[in-house]
């Protein structure tokens, strides 16, 4: 069961896809392989299978049973597939008016998971939707800036009583063909309860929504928020045209009897396990960008605080959001109104939104990664990430130029990819350069940014670049993105560095050695002393190579191919930044070095 890297589509996301096919053909109380022996037969780590059965559990296919093992579900009970009815199409049917209020239309970045290419400019168009002037929903959707310049959509035509994008894409030669559509049902976060008038602790349906024409030109991605009281669905929908002619189509109302049955179902499991989570203040883990099933960064964070609860007794919950950029402040809000005692945030970008959002949760412990943020009931961990990069730079700058290793040629010219040019990764990438300029001065070192952290496809074809104009080896510093790069190598008989997690098995042989950041350690040492009682807000932890948070990995596959001496330099070096003889370039705390500005 081979990994498909080049759709670009998350490893476990794929897995997920295949599992589907195989609980299709199940009958239900069937119990699923073992997912030590799923991570066997697809080949990557527990933890993505983990993640792609947690997919198809969170669709109702599957039940997992703790110490049973993962069983076939029975049937859930679902409404019949209706036809595509816009928001005020579906209002209208029901014989309601539907109007709106804009509350935001300009630019957004690109994040993972959403229909558009990550160079696509984007646009955000962000409503409060009412029925008979009652707040019932927020739709914030997204739209390519081409697709807003094609419609003639702005700001003053969406703000008119009557607007319907819909309407907007039909006026304009475009017919909402297809949709692809997923329902969950949460708490609602602060500022929703504000636009909707709801009473604390209130839950509220989630549908993510991606719509597409007829010749699957993505349309747009909404994110839409309803009040459970009056609106909610989840279904595949299709717009079924007349012969020959697709503008005109059928509506139809929604099976309303099985709807209601669907929501009350959801609503009271949700509900149920709120309850019991709240009474233990479970902790929660807000996945980066990149998400779970990267191999390495948010991964390595997710065994530590696995295992954490599992020492622990304690409940706890991983996070993960397609906007987890955008929706900074609303997704710490939603954590904290869901009443999680502790918040452990992996994304570098939630810093400043969580000194704003910490002060209203004073009885909340949060951390976050990679950097410091004051506050009262904040914990800031630290890694010395460029003292590990260092000593990747020591090997590469050694390695590159010894042609007597199969892969490499006699150029010294070495290259890194990050995820994004931000300091966070950058601290990585001056710590290599250092390394690898201790060694030769006079070494090239290719920098290049995938602007992204979740799309293997992309680092494939940078690093593939990269190695034909003449590099041999690439440090990853690239999350989910560094899978590809990863696998350039071995296509290219080069070599890659991996990052974060010891990566040097996902190509045995063509990982030179991984910088591990031992982020499993430091978030399982936060969860410990948070169920222990102590005290962790308003302090600063930091894990460096005198710490053994960070290192190089073992090299199992790679060891027997490097000489001695280069080995042993790598060593040196090490002690020497232990004992403060070398200090390394902290971009952090000391800013751009000259060769990396």
């Amino acid at each position: 069961m081979a990994r498909l890297l080049e759709t670009g589509e998350p490893y476990y996301l794929q897995i997920a896809g295949k599992l589907r096919g195989m609980v299709g053909s199940l009958p239900p109380g069937e119990r699923l392989p073992s997912e030590p022996q799923l991570a066997k037969n697809f080949k990557v780590s527990r933890f993505t299978v983990a993640k792609a059965v947690e997919e198809l559990a969170k669709d109702g296919l599957v039940v997992r049973k703790q110490g049973s093992g993962t069983f076939v579900a029975e049937a859930p009970l679902r409404r019949q597939p209706g036809y595509l009815l816009s928001f005020t199409e579906a209002v209208a049917a029901a014989g309601h008016t539907a109007t709106h209020r804009v509350l935001a239309f300009r630019a957004v970045d690109w994040s993972p998971g959403l229909p558009y290419s990550p160079e696509t400019p984007l646009i955000l168009f962000d409503r409060l939707r009412y029925v008979d002037d009652v707040p019932v929903a927020r739709h914030r959707s997204i739209l390519s800036a081409g697709l807003v310049d094609r419609i003639g959509l702005t700001e003053e035509v969406a703000a008119t009583s009557d607007f319907s994008l819909y309407r907007q894409f039909e006026d304009h030669g475009l017919t909402v063909a297809t949709a692809n559509e997923k329902l969950i049902a949460r708490l609602a976060s602060h500022e929703e309860r504000k636009l909707l008038d709801l009473a604390d602790d209130t839950v509220v349906f989630s549908v993510s929504r991606d719509t597409y024409s007829y010749d699957g030109m993505p349309l747009d991605s909404v994110e839409a928020t309803y009040d459970a009281r009056h609106y909610s669905y989840e279904a595949r929908l299709t717009r079924q045209p007349d012969t020959g002619n697709p503008k005109k189509i059928r509506r139809t109302t929604m099976n309303s009897g099985r709807l209601i049955l669907m929501a009350t179902t959801v609503l009271a499991s949700v509900l149920g396990t709120l309850t019991a989570n709240a009474a233990d203040k479970p902790a929660a883990l807000i996945i980066a960008q990149g998400g779970l099933g990267d191999q390495s960064y948010n991964d390595l964070a997710y065994a530590g605080f696995q295992q954490a609860l599992k020492d622990a007794g304690l409940e706890g919950k991983a996070v993960e959001s397609k906007e987890v950029v955008a929706q900074a402040a609303d997704i710490l809000r939603r954590a904290s109104d869901a009443d999680f005692g502790l918040i452990v945030d992996l994304e570098y970008s939630h810093g400043e939104p969580m000194q704003e959002v910490a002060k209203d949760y004073p009885n909340t412990t949060f951390a976050i990664l990679n950097q410091v943020q004051k506050g009262d009931n904040i914990v800031s961990v630290l890694f010395q990430e460029q003292e590990g990069s260092y000593l990747a730079g020591v090997l590469a700058a050694q390695v590159t130029t010894d042609t007597s290793i199969k892969g490499i040629n006699p150029e010294p010219i070495i290259g890194v990819i990050g995820g994004t040019k931000s300091v966070g990764i950058d601290k990585f990438i001056a710590g290599y350069i250092e390394g690898a300029k201790s060694v030769n001065p006079k070494i090239e070192v290719k920098v290049a940014y995938s602007n992204n952290f979740g799309d293997p496809a992309l680092g494939q074809q940078m690093a593939k670049a990269m190695y034909e104009e003449g590099a041999d080896i690439i440090y990853q510093v690239a999350g989910g993105t560094g899978a590809g790069v990863i696998q350039a190598a071995k296509d290219s008989g080069h070599f890659a560095i991996g990052v974060d997690g010891d990566q040097d098995s996902v190509a045995p042989g063509y990982v030179l050695t991984s910088m591990m950041k031992k982020t499993n350690v430091a978030v399982e040492g936060v969860v410990k002393d948070y169920a222990k009682g102590v005290k962790l807000g308003g302090t600063t932890v930091s894990y460096g190579l005198k710490e053994g948070g960070v290192g190089l990995s073992e090299m199992k596959y790679t060891k027997d191919i490097i000489p001695t001496a280069y080995l042993e330099k790598v060593e040196a070096a090490k002690a020497d930044i232990i004992s403060g003889k070398i200090k390394v370039w902290n971009v952090v705390e000391q800013g751009y070095p000259d060769y990396l500005k």
